[in-house]
């Protein structure tokens, strides 16, 4: 049951939906933002804090990790998210400045509690939980992500880029933890 906590909020990780993902405001609120860069939807702005808040959340976990791992493939996929999500959260927070749009400096309070709970996952079953998480947050993601590169115009776009990314990352953290599943002979 302990197990079931982690995993429902990881499955909720990049899920949000967009009133519950409303804090830190886009500098117009109704309608499409027009920027110099052209005009942004409430869809992108939208995309924009998410996908800021997801990397926030990857970064403070990866970390996490990288010091409460045990097993050295976990602790080098966490080491792998801390810099590929920090150099994502970069290329989002340019685009977001491009356009005129403010974004939260923080997590959600959903993912702030996934944080929390993360930090408090026994030792024995850290390793196991970061990963279990972070398959199912980089499946929740990759769904953000394909969703807005459906779109238009340049938020669209570099979203529809970094999908490739995400696949591997996803990719990545399946491979550790079927290298974590206990095999017949040590059961």
């Amino acid at each position: 049951m302990r197990m079931m906590i982690p995993v429902a909020l990881a499955a909720s990780l990049f899920a949000g939906t967009a009133l519950a993902q409303s804090s830190g405001s886009a500098r117009t609120t109704q309608g499409d933002a027009t920027t110099g860069q052209g005009r942004v939807s409430e869809q992108d702005v939208l995309f924009l804090r998410q996908a800021v808040q997801s990397d926030l959340a990857e970064i403070a976990m990866a970390e996490v990790a990288e010091d409460k791992a045990k097993a050295t493939p976990v602790k080098q996929f966490a080491e792998r998210m801390d810099e590929e999500h920090d150099s994502n959260l970069e290329k989002l927070q340019e685009l977001a400045e491009a356009h005129d749009v403010d974004i939260p400096d923080d997590p959600d309070a959903q993912q702030q509690q996934m944080l929390a709970t993360l930090k408090e996952t026994p030792e024995q079953s850290f390793d196991r939980t970061y990963i279990q998480m972070q398959v199912q947050a980089h499946q929740k993601a990759i769904q953000l992500y394909r969703t807005q590169a459906q779109g238009q115009g340049p938020v669209a776009r570099f979203a529809g880029q970094q999908v490739p990314n995400l696949e591997a990352h996803l990719q990545e953290a399946q491979l550790v933890q079927q290298q974590m599943q206990p095999t017949a002979a040590t059961r």
